[in-house]
């Protein structure tokens, strides 16, 4: 891929129009210093692989991506706790043992690569960028510690053996990477050889979300899963320069996506239901943002549905904004608390810009009151949560 400096960078979706601003200088000196210090604590830290576990997966290959399914846990009246049953909503911290599961792991080397190439791309210091490399190809490149480009033993469910779909809701966290290496491609730390093989490793993985038995169960399913399933589709086809297969993706989200799980007053019944409704209504919302964020770059409009249709993005937005600043008034189930600032507030960033007449904008800045100037400026670049 040809990089040009005054066009770049070509993120998919951060704002690149606020990092070529901040990069010319439009921010403060603590923002910056925010920047350095997320970076110079991540210097400290990695390299990362699936191949440091010390648990192989039920594949027996150890640089298989393996996670357990959060909600999951063992059975008190069974012999060794199998098979594991069902708690929603009451997270499993046995998810975040490293020596047997690589979800934490693809957590923390992803929000390493982020703070170190955006801290490259605002100062030139090739120290980030080097390290934010090194981190990729540990966990892309390297023959010895690539990850296998597949995720059919992400959310296991110890004593469950049926194929499962929805552990690919965890690989969202590969399209922080795309947007990653789109801030590192000025570093000669990062060789064309690099970004090849980046490209041949998403090619590979996004072949394997449409094409296998995961993947396909995961596109049928009726939620935010099938949400996350497409964002992934268009992003790693637009990595890959196929806008082709990103349309096809993108031209359906209408009716298969936003008609589908966006009701005429803006509520998401699928994610009623849940106990922690209210964060998993957010959550499909950020997904759908997502998508029509991508849209643009094919020149599809999600934005513009019409709240007179059956389900818009911006009937969504309005059923939600209410409980953005009034959380407790939320009439349905929600067991944990909710931080709209960190879940919604990239929504409403690219909502404000898509409806100029609404007042999204002014919800996000009752929410940005009292936030921290990192938070801040790093949603003026467009970044989401996690």
């Amino acid at each position: 891929m040809v990089y040009s400096r005054a066009e770049g960078p070509r993120v998919l979706l951060l704002d690149a129009s606020g990092l070529r601003a901040a990069r010319a200088g439009q921010h403060s000196a603590e923002e910056l210093a925010d920047v350095t210090q997320r970076a110079e604590q991540a210097l400290s830290r990695g390299p990362f692989s699936v191949a440091f576990k010390r648990v192989p997966p039920p594949g027996g290959d150890v640089q298989d991506y393996v996670s357990l399914s959060i909600y999951w846990w063992p059975d008190p009246t069974t012999p060794g706790g199998l098979p594991y049953i069902r708690r929603d909503g009451v997270r499993n911290s046995e998810a975040d043992d490293t020596s047997r599961y690589d979800a934490s792991s693809l957590s923390h080397m992803v929000s390493d690569v982020e703070a170190l190439t955006l801290a490259f791309y605002l100062t030139r210091d090739r120290r980030y960028g080097a390290h934010a490399a090194g981190l990729i190809r540990t966990w892309f490149l390297d023959p010895e510690t690539r990850m296998d480009p597949s995720f059919r033993f992400a959310q296991i469910i110890p004593g469950h053996h049926e194929v499962r779909g929805t552990g690919i809701i965890e690989s969202r966290r590969f399209t922080r990477i795309v947007d990653s290496v789109a801030l590192l491609r000025e570093c000669s730390c990062w060789t064309d050889g690099d970004d090849e093989g980046l490209h041949a490793w998403f090619a590979a993985f996004e072949n394997w979300l449409r094409t296998s038995q995961n993947g396909q169960l995961e596109d049928r399913t009726a939620n935010n899963h099938a949400t996350w399933y497409d964002v992934q589709l268009a992003d790693f086809a637009l990595l890959a320069g196929n806008s082709a297969a990103a349309h096809r993706v993108l031209s359906a989200v209408g009716s298969r996506r936003i008609h589908e799980q966006i009701a005429p007053d803006g509520s998401m019944p699928r994610e009623l239901g849940r106990p922690n409704s209210l964060h998993y209504s957010y959550f499909n919302l950020q997904a759908l943002c997502k998508l029509a964020t991508l849209a643009k770059h094919v020149d599809i409009d999600l934005w513009s549905r019409s709240r007179d249709e059956e389900g818009s993005l911006r009937a969504a937005l309005d059923y939600l904004t209410p409980y953005m600043l009034s959380p407790r008034e939320w009439p349905h189930n929600q067991i944990a608390d909710v931080d709209a600032f960190d879940e919604a507030g990239a929504c409403l960033k690219r909502a404000a810009e898509a409806y100029p007449d609404s007042n999204y904008g002014d919800t996000l800045r009752i929410l940005s009151a009292g936030r921290s100037v990192g938070e801040r400026f790093r949603l003026r670049l467009g970044f989401w949560p996690d």
